[in-house]
């Protein structure tokens, strides 16, 4: 494919495409074998819905990047998807180029954000929620773990030396939100309602304890102390127009999706 095609495919294709691109790139799998797979790889960090994969599927295979192969059992269609070598092609050019900045979608710190609105009671449960998500993930982690280390994990000879430092981010992730969770929860319970008075002492405390930890300067990276203006709360979506590559990312849509095509979920 010409560089001029992979631009225009840039701004058609989302990183959900991407994804399944990367998918189908190791098996080629049935429409359902892909949501699961789907769900599967990237629910803790790209979560989309089965319906939303679906969709994209039939996409890719519009724009020749997969073929779908429809068969019959019963009266229930059998599609199974394929990467094609434009496909591959896609998918490699995509890896070549810059990602998008880091975001975090996450609604209990939203509602934690405005707490002073509800009632202490409704943010110990927001925050204890928060600590039983986060212990949940923690035993899926433990039971990968268990797999990877009996060398049963599906295609692990093949990819085990890139998916550890998945594995390795996503441990230290799920700790961070139970720690931040329990010591949330500790200092919450010892208030009697949400005034701000006699509190704010101690949260200003917490600012002066909790000093950011400035990684070792990257040669060529500019030190964001000397940057003009300096990084404040707000700029940080305008970083993806700094980088290169950035005015033909596509827009992906948002990850509040939980419903699925009524006609896709009968496709096995």
């Amino acid at each position: 494919m010409l560089r001029s095609e992979f631009v225009k495919l840039a701004g058609v294709l989302n990183t959900t495409c991407y994804a399944i691109l990367g998918v189908l790139a190791i098996k080629e799998r049935s429409a359902y074998e892909l949501a699961q797979e789907m769900q599967h790889c990237f629910e803790y960090f790209w979560p989309r819905a089965d319906a939303r994969v679906y969709d994209d599927a039939r996409r890719l295979a519009g724009l020749g990047l997969v073929t779908a192969t429809t068969t019959r059992a019963g009266k229930r269609p059998h599609t199974t998807y394929t990467i094609t070598a434009a496909g591959r092609e896609a998918l490699e050019a995509w890896l070549a180029r810059p990602s998008r900045p880091v975001a975090l979608e996450f609604e209990a710190l939203v509602k934690v954000y405005l707490a002073r609105f509800g009632t202490r009671e409704q943010l110990l449960a927001t925050v204890a929620q928060t600590a039983a998500d986060a212990e949940y993930m923690l035993q899926v982690a433990s039971t990968v773990r268990g797999v990877y280390l009996e060398r049963c994990a599906p295609f692990q000879d093949d990819y085990v030396h890139v998916w550890q430092f998945v594995y390795d981010f996503l441990v230290d992730y799920f700790q961070l939100l139970h720690g931040w969770a329990e010591r949330t929860r500790g200092a919450v319970e010892g208030w009697s309602n949400l005034s701000p008075e006699d509190k704010r002492e101690a949260a200003l405390a917490r600012f002066q304890r909790k000093r950011p930890k400035r990684p070792r300067r990257v040669t060529g990276r500019p030190d964001a102390a000397s940057m003009e203006p300096p990084p404040m709360p707000g700029m940080w979506r305008r970083r993806s127009e700094m980088r290169p590559g950035a005015s033909i990312e596509s827009t992906d849509e948002s990850t509040d999706e939980s419903t699925e095509a009524p006609g896709d979920a009968a496709e096995l």
